[in-house]
């Protein structure tokens, strides 16, 4: 688990400090007028963007998953002790 954790917040600290970059793509795309500047941290933050949402969402399923599985062993547990 140490490893996901760590892949996790990998990919964050590279959303956000492409998000920072974007920043300063804005401020360099304003004073030097080249577009360029913009797009590509722009890319970027898109990039782990949609990384991480699936990343989430696969942790959320996950996570689902298992709650669903021991709400049902809770279930079958309590059923067979009232039956005996």
């Amino acid at each position: 688990m140490d490893s996901k954790v760590k892949t996790s917040t990998w990919l964050e600290l590279a959303e956000y400090l492409s998000l920072g970059s974007l920043f300063f793509g804005v401020i360099t795309t304003v004073i030097t007028k080249e577009i360029l500047y913009l797009f590509i941290p722009l890319s970027f933050t898109f990039l782990f963007n949609t990384i991480n949402i699936q990343k989430y969402k696969k942790n959320n399923r996950l996570v689902l998953t298992e709650l669903q599985q021991n709400h049902k062993n809770y279930n079958d547990i309590g059923s067979s002790t009232t039956k005996g």
